[in-house]
């Protein structure tokens, strides 16, 4: 059995690039940021949140967070980016209940001078900054060290919650890498 007892090959992300910020930087005013969460009880959301509060303290901004209460909250979500939208943030980082359904609404946020990062989960729309990793190109790369690993044979995918398009694309990307290894199958 492999070292970590697990006894197939599991795609890990040892070789991402950690953020860091410049050391020093403090904002030229306490600017106004609205981060809004598909989901802020997941834990990878709360270290997120604890990045932002992190960041926030030592450039000098203000945070306020946003919670859809689940990626089916779709128009939820919508609602608070028109809330904050309406009260004037700054700026808006989001990872989104739906690529397609929040677009529209990001999209008249960043026309009315409010900035708009979309941040890992993103939106489908050419006017907004993305922050984070391609998630297609995240699954085609764990579907090519999946291919390395088994060579020949059956893996198996394991999604996560139907409907959410971060898993979607990933699940795109996985495919297509083993669309290029014949030898194995889902």
């Amino acid at each position: 059995m492999p070292p970590g007892g697990c006894p197939w090959p599991v795609a890990t992300p040892s070789a991402l690039p950690v953020a860091t910020t410049a050391s020093g930087l403090k904002a030229k005013r306490q600017y106004r940021i609205a981060v809004l969460f598909p989901n802020a009880g997941d834990p990878y959301f709360q270290q997120k949140a604890y990045g932002y509060r992190d960041e926030a303290a030592k450039t000098g901004v203000k945070v306020e967070f946003f919670d859809a209460g689940g990626y089916a909250n779709i128009e939820k979500q919508i609602s608070q980016i028109e809330n904050a939208t309406q009260q004037k943030f700054d700026a808006i980082a989001i990872a989104v209940t739906s690529s397609t359904a929040t677009g529209p609404a990001l999209e008249t946020a960043q026309k009315s001078g409010v900035l708009v990062v979309g941040d890992g989960v993103f939106p489908d729309s050419k006017e907004v900054i993305k922050r984070g990793e391609d998630s297609e190109l995240a699954g085609y790369q764990a579907g090519k060290y999946l291919c390395s690993s088994v060579k020949e044979g059956s893996v198996g995918l394991l999604l996560g919650p139907p409907g959410i398009d971060l898993i979607r694309l990933r699940e795109v990307g996985v495919q297509r890498a083993l669309s290029e290894c014949p030898k194995v199958t889902v």
